[in-house]
């Protein structure tokens, strides 16, 4: 069982810190910013129109810095990071969380979809010794760097500070190391202890309202989604992330 068999390490003391790292602070409640534009480049070619190369599509931001790694035995790990990052930043269906655990639709709720994503990803990777280390690390980085992006892209002030903990964004790395260590006690632990995490986490902001039903369903999720993930062999996790996420309702 994998409560009882797992080695979770915990991973809050890998985690860079960010007090000397010009970031961008976060402003609450701010609605997520996307883009669905993409970008297209053409070969050029002396050929007929008949025969000219169909546009394809330019690789994306996390694709090219893991394709620039891979050349490293070291590398390869931290390139396999960014592109175990990317799955969790952008393929669980946001909306659908939004709307099922009755989230409000913004910047915070994104990162605290992320960051749960983020950890049970962590999980697998902390049972593979030095080259799961390797891509924990490379993760929290891309998580942080993509943080800093879109916050720019919302165009929040970097002044924004708030009180005793320097800058949001300073106060969210705090709060995903305590995230991680009650995530970890949850998953080691009963539902309830792991309700409570996730409820400490997701609602907290709205003690008035326990969310029962929306927990249980997140309980649910996590518990799935970590036993497929560590389903798979170490070597088939590390050769390409190729692994889908369970649904969120069953």
């Amino acid at each position: 069982m994998i409560r009882t068999s797992l080695k979770l390490y915990h991973t809050s003391r890998l985690l860079t810190p960010l007090a000397n790292r010009n970031l961008p602070a976060l402003t609450p409640k701010l609605a997520v910013v996307s883009s669905a534009n993409t970008t297209l480049y053409r070969h050029k070619s002396t050929t007929s129109p008949a025969t000219a190369v169909i546009p394809q599509e330019k690789p994306g931001l996390f694709k090219r810095i893991a394709k620039s790694l891979f050349d490293s035995s070291r590398g390869k790990y931290i390139s396999l990071g960014v592109l175990l990052y990317e799955k969790c930043a952008n393929e669980p269906n946001f909306v659908e969380f939004v709307k099922v655990l009755g989230l409000p639709d913004t910047f915070n709720s994104w990162f605290l979809v992320t960051e749960l994503h983020v950890w049970m990803v962590m999980t697998k990777c902390s049972v593979m010794e030095n080259n799961g280390r390797h891509m924990r690390n490379s993760m929290v980085k891309m998580m942080w760097d993509d943080c800093s992006q879109k916050l720019k892209t919302l165009h929040v002030s970097s002044q924004l500070e708030v009180p005793r903990s320097g800058s949001v964004l300073q106060e969210l790395d705090q709060q995903l190391k305590a995230a991680i260590f009650a995530y970890d006690e949850g998953i080691m632990s009963s539902d309830t202890v792991l309700a409570s995490a996730l409820w400490r986490r997701f609602y907290i902001d709205n003690s008035s309202d326990i969310k029962g039903e929306e927990l249980e369903i997140l309980v649910s999720y996590v518990r799935r989604q970590i036993a497929e993930l560590h389903a798979l062999s170490d070597e088939e996790f590390s050769k390409k992330p190729t692994f889908t996420w369970v649904p969120l309702k069953v």
